[in-house]
């Protein structure tokens, strides 16, 4: 099996966490080697540009149901694809991550904030859509699962900006925003971020806010205790990372949450779902009351 360049213990985000039902760990894991696996062949430092196109055309052709049995080494396309036909699952939760890998191997850049947002639309908004779909959920959670999983993406781009200029040559921040700042693609290679950078900065986060807003409904829509926990936990983790990543030099510090900032927004977590769950039983109580009193 292929060594990662990292494993699901170490994103930013739980995946397949213990919140997660138990019968879907499996498929979560599945789906993540998977998404993995692409990601890192976008990202490799030995593979030139065709063969990194080449080989990501082949693992979403896989995963559409082509017989391409002779690419043995896409073990993880395979289980996958079975994983799907199996969930009678749309390929797409898998296939669509592969579009917007294809952008990476071509190092594409974003003219503007709308063109960055459809390139999220593809590298992020699929996962959070595969793990409502493994939980039956309606389609109407989309608008606001997008919103979270964009979310998502966006806070990791900001957050790794240096590193991925500097290792892969690849940049996140949209030309529109560069012009209205006055910033250069160069300055994010500097040791301590301007003035200007950091304002630029700050309005990404800003949209980053408030596509966490947008997501606070989905904890409310989902029909599963343990899903509206998970979710809940993960606006938590969004918000204090971006308010982490306000008052921090983004080119100077690895920005990252803490064991203690995990433990204490879990508790922080419990303690909200605690108070929703009293206040819908008392919702419940008054309401039958009402009803007993009206007959």
């Amino acid at each position: 099996m292929k060594t990662f360049s990292k494993n699901h213990n170490q994103e930013n985000f739980p995946v397949a966490s213990f919140l997660s039902r138990k019968e879907n760990r499996e498929y979560i894991l599945k789906y993540y080697n998977f998404a993995r696996f692409a990601d890192d062949i976008a990202d490799s430092e030995i593979l030139v540009k065709t063969e990194k196109i080449m080989a990501l055309e082949t693992l979403s052709n896989i995963i559409k149901g082509y017989d391409l049995k002779e690419y043995k080494q896409f073990n993880y396309a395979y289980e996958l694809k079975d994983i799907l036909i199996n969930l009678e699952l749309s390929h797409r939760y898998a296939s669509d991550l592969i579009i917007a890998f294809l952008d990476d191997a071509k190092n594409k850049e974003y003219n503007t904030w709308n063109e960055l947002i459809n390139y999220c639309r593809y590298s992020a908004a699929p996962v959070g859509k595969f793990i409502l779909a493994l939980n039956k959920q309606s389609l109407s959670t989309h608008f606001a699962a997008d919103a979270l999983s964009i979310a998502l993406q966006l806070i990791n781009h900001i957050q790794d900006v240096k590193k991925d200029l500097v290792k892969l040559n690849r940049f996140y921040i949209p030309n529109d925003y560069l012009k209205e700042f006055n910033v250069k693609k160069e300055d994010f290679l500097k040791d301590e971020s301007s003035n200007k950078l950091n304002l630029l900065k700050n309005k990404m986060l800003d949209s980053v806010s408030g596509l966490i807003h947008d997501s606070e409904k989905l904890p409310k829509m989902v029909t599963t205790y343990r899903l509206k926990l998970e979710i809940l936990f993960i606006i938590n983790l969004a918000k204090k990372l971006t308010k982490k990543l306000r008052t921090s030099d983004i080119l100077k510090n690895n920005v990252k949450l803490n064991k203690f900032d995990w433990v204490r927004i879990f508790i922080k977590t419990l303690l909200q779902s605690i108070i929703t769950r009293r206040n819908l039983a008392i919702k419940d109580i008054q309401k039958s009351t009402s009803d007993e009193i009206n007959q």
